[in-house]
């Protein structure tokens, strides 16, 4: 089994530039966060991340939320 960090991009659509914090939980535990600002439309940021399962939640920092279940093979 090949456990090697694979690169994933998460892409999602602001309606105004912000900065959000993008969270990636494994179960209950967090993995890995970042905080990027972000423009309006649609956006992608590159990461490596060990293959499995993981909750994906994207929040503008002070706005809303939203989040999504992925996995990386």
């Amino acid at each position: 089994e090949d456990d090697a960090a694979r690169p994933y991009q998460p892409l999602f659509t602001l309606d105004r530039a912000a900065k959000v914090r993008i969270d990636f939980k494994r179960g209950t535990r967090l993995a890995k966060r970042l905080t990027v600002s972000a423009r309006k439309g649609t956006n992608r940021k590159t990461i490596t991340l060990r293959p499995g399962r993981y909750s994906v939640r994207v929040a503008a920092i002070g706005g809303n939320a939203g989040s999504r279940s992925v996995r990386v093979t």
